[in-house]
């Protein structure tokens, strides 16, 4: 069993589940009145704990040690630990809020790059249009110009005509 238990402390992922599933029971054990087999698996939850600089990890582990103290009689210590634990609450509490003013602020760039985007598109066909009538006048143009080349020519020969027969 040693083994296997040494092979998981390597995976962090499986590290982390230990730690929670520990922390879990010893939470269960607290709150159905044993605060003894709580500390017991709170202790041994200490020993998978592979990220305790997380400030969920942290949050988890002050609030439990907080309870723990105070079933023991502990105050002082358990007021410390309260602190902490309020501690780590605001900072989660700011992460997630700094995450969602992250997110709204992308959400608003992408809105606003795609409503360029959009005015971009209609700018381009805008032109486009400009550029088709353009083009339709230039050849409207040249064929009545052309036109009336072939008519003055025309013209042109009836008058040459009617000169030598007079």
């Amino acid at each position: 069993m040693l083994p296997l238990m040494d092979s998981i402390r390597h995976d962090h992922e499986e590290t982390d589940k230990l730690f929670f599933a520990c922390l879990d029971v010893a939470n269960y054990y607290m709150d159905v009145g044993r605060p003894d087999l709580s500390k017991k698996y709170f202790e041994k939850s200490k020993t998978y704990d592979s990220d305790s600089t997380s400030v969920f990890h942290l949050s988890r582990v002050h609030e439990l040690q907080y309870r723990v103290d105070s079933s023991e009689g502990n105050y002082l210590e358990a007021l410390r630990e309260y602190k902490l634990t309020r501690m780590a609450a605001d900072s989660i509490y700011n992460l997630r809020k700094t995450n969602q003013f992250a997110e709204l602020q992308i959400q608003y760039e992408i809105a606003t790059k795609d409503k360029n985007i959009e005015l971009l598109t209609q700018k381009d066909e805008a032109q486009q249009a400009t550029l088709r009538q353009s083009n339709l006048m230039k050849k409207v143009t040249l064929a009545g110009i052309l036109v009336m080349l072939v008519v003055t020519g025309l013209v042109y020969g009836q008058y040459r005509n009617k000169q030598r027969r007079n």
